[in-house]
């Protein structure tokens, strides 16, 4: 037991500001203008000192006292069984959207930088249980009963029953059978075992199939960023959401980017996202108060972050939350039966109907259902199942429905997506260009090693990279090369961290700046942007006309053919700032094809300067009316390309030869895919979804736009012209999509082999209903964060 301590009747009291010297170098070079002439002093420019980063930086909260309540239950009740869910009722009660995001830290007495400690954390799960919603009374024999009778359970027991009652037995009085022939076969015995297998593996497949699989989510606990699983989850535990994540928790939020949204159809039937928000946008809650699921400072368990990132703090568990009350009050509603189920019960009742109107003796009768009876499908579903279910899983891809097995037999179309899909996820920075300078990675590093202008073009590359990145490392794997380290974030951003601390510590340029505002990359817009202060403390040696007190730097990464037609300049690799031109817009797309053709992502850096003066008062006050991200959008223009990054991911091992097996099944395998039409077209010949050379590959302009569709073949798999490369591999773009005609969607569906590149979601959803329009049963895999309607769509 720990030691006594003097207690406190508050439930958190506010911590000490703690200092740290720590000697760090921020190397960020931002471009300056003066207010007079701005197109004149593009060039200017400076950069922040060596600083103590640690020092005057204030005090978070830390939990220097604990609940009363708590301490005592720890002395007096160390060895108590848990109690599952018994929060208090001020707590399980309470309207937190109603709250202050201070008064709300500080009723759940925590910080939101560092988290909870580990001692409350262990004495909260202790006292309350796990995150788990309550399920329904288990209902065990009636469980036990229809995993045995379930289906053809029941008819394949019958008959094993009365297998056993024909075979010959020896009675102690005469030698008579007590059924059937005087000399039955001992084959009713060997029927009568393997029935009763059947009946004990599907017993005990349908409770293995019930289990679930938990999620891990990403908490701050003690300071450190950390995945822990979601039923370990407790009250005041601040939680990372990120796109694609499932909430695990009421969370109140206390960060959100200006994209952050949550599908809450599952609550609301609502199709629509719901932006998130960090104000309360309904200021009459009190007088008027919103349902549960339309506040919009709140996410909720089950929803799905659909855009953006944020961070929560949570405010109810397991069975309090709005999901575990809508649990609770479905739990006594019987499910109605799927399409299978229903399926295999009326084959049930016409066998059982035949059997029994069936005027023959016992024995045959019994022959006679047997012999109907498929006694082989629940073993050959359930080996289906099971092997699939196995294969999946070491994919991380859970299987639970029968019904996904009998789709799967019929899908003759697979659309897959690229990253993590088809590729490994693990992307590595190998090429950057400035200017017109193309440069490896080790190139680049002896550069920046140099003090010319080459290298400091290099240095803020590299600080634009670490900047504009919502990835960060596991910081108890500190000593660790950085290639071995563990990172949170996607891909794409774990690549470009790595890519910048293997120049200068990440941290310590991040800790030279507050970010004002970000938007995140998303599928729509395929950019990403952050606004960034600089702090007091770190103002630069050398500045033209920034005001560090006002002033504020815009830095943007994307896609080259977006985001460079909103800059107007360039960095070139004499470190001169130049007006962009067509040459130079030329220049730029020539290298993002070098690059692409590769099968590289080429993602394009900017910067733009903003003076304090050009941003409204309440720019960053939330309004319903202007959300930030169209504010952010506001800013996106003007911008100065500061260079590019060329990253690749590698195709994983087996994709081939899947890619391989599903045509041999008849199976058409195509990708859809976000990245540049050139990417995605290279890896596409590296996985074999196209097997022609690029000069045989078909594009939008080799499709007559006004061909009749009467003209127009159909798909024909079994025909010899389908080897003929006119009809052979076909490349789409998303800007191409928008201007097809009908006959041209019919033409390039008659396709083997075919590349959606740069494609939105709706642009998604579009391929998918297009296909089934003509007769294709779809299969869709990918990532759900930025598809999800895409995977809802498909069969």
């Amino acid at each position: 037991m720990p030691s006594e301590k003097p207690l406190h009747t508050d439930v958190e009291s506010l911590g000490e500001s703690t200092e740290k010297e720590t000697e760090r170098s921020s190397h960020v070079l931002v471009e300056t203008r003066s207010r007079g002439n701005a197109a004149q002093d593009r060039g200017s420019s400076y950069y922040s000192p060596r600083v103590n980063i640690g020092a005057k930086i204030p005090g978070e909260f830390r939990t220097l006292s604990i609940h009363v309540e708590e301490t005592k239950e720890g002395r007096t009740d160390a060895n108590a069984k848990p109690q599952v869910h018994t929060f208090p009722p001020e707590i399980a009660d309470l309207d937190w959207h109603e709250l202050e995001t201070l008064e709300v830290l500080t009723r759940l007495g925590v910080s939101e930088k560092s988290g909870l400690d580990w001692p409350m954390v262990s004495r909260r799960l202790a006292k309350n249980g796990k995150n788990v919603i309550t399920p329904p009374p288990k209902n065990l024999p009636k469980r036990i009963f229809f995993y045995i009778f379930g289906g053809f359970g029941g008819l394949l027991c019958v008959a094993s029953i009365v297998c056993f009652l024909s075979w010959e037995t020896k009675l102690t009085a005469f030698r008579r059978r007590p059924i059937g022939d005087p000399q039955p076969s001992t084959a009713n015995l060997a029927l009568a075992v393997v029935l009763l297998a059947v009946i004990v593996m599907q017993a005990i497949f349908n409770a293995w199939q019930a289990a679930m699989l938990p999620m891990n989510v990403l908490v701050s606990r003690d300071g450190n960023v950390l995945e822990v699983p979601a039923p370990e989850l407790v009250l005041g535990d601040i939680v990372h959401i990120n796109m694609g994540c499932k909430v695990p928790a009421d969370l109140r939020l206390l960060e959100v980017s200006s994209d952050l949204k949550f599908d809450r159809s599952i609550l609301t039937g609502e199709s629509n996202a719901i932006p998130a928000t960090v104000e309360n946008t309904n200021p009459n809650c009190k007088l008027q108060p919103q349902p549960p699921s339309m506040r919009k400072l709140m996410g909720f368990v089950g929803t799905l972050c659909v855009g953006g990132d944020g961070l929560g703090v949570c405010v109810c568990l397991g069975d309090n939350t709005v999901f575990g009350r809508i649990a609770k009050q479905a739990a006594s509603e019987r499910p109605g039966q799927t399409s299978l189920e229903s399926e295999i019960r009326r084959i049930v009742l016409i066998i059982c109907s035949m059997a029994l109107t069936i005027d023959v003796i016992f024995v045959n009768l019994v022959s006679v259902a047997v012999a109907f009876i498929p006694e082989g499908l629940p073993v050959c579903v359930t080996l289906s199942l099971t092997v699939m279910a196995r294969a999946m899983r070491k994919a991380n891809i859970l299987c639970k429905s029968l019904s996904t097995v009998e789709s799967l037999g019929c899908v003759d179309f697979i659309a897959s997506d690229k990253t993590g899909t088809l590729t490994q996820n693990k992307m590595t920075v190998v090429n950057v260009a400035i200017g017109d300078k193309l440069l490896t990675v080790s190139e680049a590093r002896t550069a920046a090693a140099n003090d010319g202008s080459l290298g400091e073009c290099i240095k803020l590359l590299v600080a634009t990279a670490g900047l504009c990145n919502d990835a960060h490392f596991d910081k108890p794997d500190g000593d660790l090369p950085v290639e071995l380290r563990k990172v949170h974030g996607d891909a794409t951003d774990t690549g470009l961290l790595r890519f910048s601390e293997s120049f200068d510590p990440v941290e310590s340029s991040r800790a030279a700046w507050i970010e004002r505002a970000k938007l995140a990359f998303n599928s729509k817009n395929k950019f990403a942007m952050k606004l960034l202060q600089v702090l007091p403390q770190e103002k630069p040696t050398t500045s033209d006309d920034f005001d560090v007190s006002s002033d504020y730097v815009l830095l943007v990464k994307g896609a080259p053919e977006i985001v460079s037609r909103r800059c107007s300049h360039i960095m070139n690799s004499k470190a001169s700032i130049v007006p962009m031109d067509e040459t130079i817009t030329d220049r730029l797309s020539a290298i993002q094809e070098q690059f692409a053709s590769s099968g590289q992502r080429v993602l394009l850096m900017a910067k733009k300067v903003i003076r304090g003066d050009e941003l409204p008062t309440d720019f960053f006050v939330e309004s319903g009316s202007f959300p930030m991200e169209d504010r952010m959008l506001g800013l996106n223009f003007d911008l100065t390309v500061v260079g590019l990054v060329a990253l690749i991911d590698p195709p994983k091992d087996d994709v081939k030869r899947t890619v391989a097996t599903a045509r041999r099944a008849g199976i058409r395998f195509a990708m859809v895919t976000g990245d540049f039409s050139s990417t995605a077209a290279a890896i596409a010949q590296q996985v074999g979804i196209i097997t022609t050379p690029m000069s045989e590959v078909k594009y939008v302009k080799d499709l007559p736009p006004d061909a009749s569709l009467e003209s127009v073949a159909g798909y024909e798999p079994d025909i010899e012209s389908r080897l003929v490369p006119d009809m052979r591999s076909l490349v789409l773009s998303g800007s191409d999509l928008i201007g097809m005609t009908e006959s041209q969607w019919k033409q390039a569906l008659a396709f083997d082999e075919i590349v959606f590149a740069r494609t939105t979601p709706q642009q998604k959803l579009q391929i998918v209903k297009k296909l089934q329009v003509g007769g294709c049963t779809v299969a869709v895999t990918g990532d759900g964060g930025n598809a999800y309607r895409f995977f809802d769509l498909c069969e």
